[in-house]
């Protein structure tokens, strides 16, 4: 059964779906719809039902510890975007492309915007620098370099997973 995105926000703004994503985010107060519950989200983010002692760096509300695989990440109820530790976010990445037997997405462009956007790293506080991810997918990372702590918005993970390329 699918659900039916609205086409406008509570605050009287159209809803946009970015290309290469299927939920939908205000461009005026960037509130995101998505069309599942986060355990049945693209990601494959489960939450552990606790609470973290920092903010999203987005939404700058509390976040909430979970799990993708063994792998313990802090992710944001609203945006659905997590953070994870630089080492273990490379063992997400190997094992999500060695087990994905689907069909690969096509490559779409990046948003350059992205690049621009500049926020702070939940944990210490700094800047996180925006660049591009190296690996298959066209996707831009947020990372710390003091905490080594990356950011990805919600479905950057599965570009990165269902990305064409060696496996």
């Amino acid at each position: 059964m699918s659900v039916q995105a609205p086409t406008q926000c509570s605050c009287g703004l159209s809803l946009v779906v970015r290309p290469g994503y299927q939920h939908t985010i205000c461009d005026g107060c960037q509130r995101h719809w998505f069309p599942t519950s986060i355990e049945l989200s693209e990601d494959g983010i489960v939450p552990v039902g606790k609470k973290v002692g920092f903010d999203c760096p987005r939404c700058h509300i509390p976040m909430e510890v979970g799990k993708i695989g063994r792998t313990q990440v802090c992710f944001c109820e609203q945006c659905r975007g997590f953070t994870v530790d630089s080492e273990s976010l490379g063992g997400i990445i190997m094992a999500g492309r060695s087990q994905y037997a689907g069909p690969d997405d096509p490559p779409i462009r990046v948003d350059m915007f992205e690049l621009e956007v500049q926020q702070n790293c939940p944990a210490c506080f700094g800047k996180m620098e925006a660049h591009h991810y190296y690996g298959p997918g066209n996707v831009i990372l947020d990372t710390c370099t003091g905490c080594q702590l990356a950011w990805l918005d919600h479905g950057e993970l599965s570009k990165i997973i269902r990305a064409s390329g060696p496996r």
